[in-house]
């Protein structure tokens, strides 16, 4: 009996909860966090995010402190196997711990999500603080540090959530909804 217990406590672990994450597909792996310092930043310190574009061809980071870097120019491999998402990432690690994840890291696509689902607008929402991100469309604050929740009166969907693994040692990021 012990082992059934143990298996439905094992089993639970690695299930989604309701709405926790986005159901579009995702992708991203970049293997090189050690030479985007705003990247780098965001997935060492809690409190800290960046933003992950792919724009010409390069990758680019901007931290939500306004650091930027380089453009980084796109590998082969990166070529083939593009980054897929609505309108780019924000990576970081809240700096209030999660509920679900702890301080692990976490990613948002940047698209707008009460936008992009009324009205089928991509719209790309912008650091209004370290922690939070702002749509100039309609208006809505998001924070980082609550699950992308809707911060400001307007109320509203949360931001899209994706799954996402760091190894620090190798800096490298893994961004993936299936």
């Amino acid at each position: 009996m012990s082992v059934i217990a143990m298996l439905a406590f094992v089993s639970c672990g690695d299930t989604d909860v309701d709405g926790f994450y986005a159901a579009g597909r995702a992708w991203l792996k970049y293997d090189r966090v050690f030479t985007a310092a705003p990247l780098h930043s965001a997935l060492s310190n809690p409190g800290m995010f960046c933003s992950i574009e792919v724009s010409n061809g390069c990758f680019v980071f901007k931290g939500s402190d306004g650091q930027t870097c380089p453009s980084d120019p796109l590998t082969e491999l990166d070529n083939r196997v593009r980054p897929k998402y609505v309108a780019g990432f924000v990576v970081g690690i809240p700096a209030v711990p999660d509920m679900q994840t702890g301080s692990a890291p976490v990613a948002y696509d940047l698209a707008c999500p009460n936008c992009n689902a009324d009205n089928a607008l991509t719209r790309r929402l912008s650091f209004a603080t370290t922690t939070t991100m702002n749509c100039s469309r309609c208006h809505r604050t998001y924070d980082l540090n609550n699950g992308g929740h809707v911060s400001s009166e307007a109320g509203g969907r949360k931001m899209l959530r994706y799954h996402i693994t760091y190894n620090a040692a190798l800096g490298i990021v893994q961004i993936t909804n299936p």
